[in-house]
């Protein structure tokens, strides 16, 4: 398997903010296919040949990369929670080094929310002839 490196297209970025995030999941997904259909065929062997090692590389490289882009829709940011959550990328079982150090992950979705936020507050201001948005609306909203 090589490696996609593919750039999203200006034109999705323009009609979805969250393109490149949703690239990133969908090809997260693929990766953890491909080692699968590759542990099927070789079993334990399979984990130690080249092809297994690439696609998991690239696929750890992506979990921080998924985690660490701001989502700017509520379609990016339920992709991304699905993630963290399917993946188990913050786990609170002992012995796995997989905690939410210092509250970063937590932090990020949080982020994560005041941009939608914001982005819904601009939205709406600018639809609105530039009428205030209420805090709580919004909240209500989410």
């Amino acid at each position: 398997m090589t490696k996609n490196h593919s750039i999203t297209p200006r034109s999705s970025l323009k009609t979805n903010p969250d393109a490149s995030l949703l690239a990133m999941v969908a090809r997260h997904a693929d990766l953890i296919r491909e080692m699968d259909r590759l542990y099927s065929v070789g079993g334990d062997d399979a984990t130690y040949g080249p092809e297994h090692k690439a696609c998991d590389a690239e696929a750890m490289d992506l979990e921080n990369r998924i985690v660490a882009t701001r989502a700017y829709t509520r379609k990016g940011l339920r992709a991304k929670l699905r993630f963290i959550h399917e993946t188990r990328f913050v786990s609170t079982e002992p012995g796995l080094d997989t905690g939410d150090f210092h509250e970063l992950v937590a932090m990020i979705l949080r982020l994560d929310e005041e941009a939608i936020g914001a982005s819904k507050r601009k939205s709406t201001a600018s639809k609105q002839a530039a009428v205030p948005v209420d805090a709580e609306r919004v909240a209500a909203a989410r």
